[in-house]
């Protein structure tokens, strides 16, 4: 009993001054290898307006844009086109209607 009191406070003392001075050098190591895999990773977080990426992104946005406008010029014609088609058929659809009426009243 009086042994593992003693024993009892002075081994975890030893064994972290035994495990810190051999732990210093590699997990500075891990640190620095860890960091470089997270800046490649995650390349924004060191972004500033000096990087060449941003003045590509600016461009991909605005030519993305530009087909995104284009694109609704089209969709919009093409609906036009369709709704007067459309139109067109109502009004055969009621003509004929309207001239057969007409020949059965007459």
């Amino acid at each position: 009993m009086l042994l593992s009191r003693r024993f009892g406070r002075l081994l975890p003392r030893l064994w972290h001054r035994r495990n810190f001075c051999k732990a210093t050098e590699p997990k500075d190591s891990d640190a620095k290898r860890s960091q470089q895999l997270w800046d490649i990773l995650v390349p924004e977080r060191n972004w500033d307006f000096r990087s060449p990426f941003i003045p590509t992104m600016i461009l991909a946005i605005a030519v993305l844009q530009y087909m995104i406008s284009l694109k609704k010029v089209d969709v919009a014609e093409r609906e036009l086109e369709e709704s007067k088609h459309l139109l067109e058929e109502k009004r055969a659809r009621r003509a004929a209607q309207e001239a057969a009426l007409e020949e059965k009243v007459a």
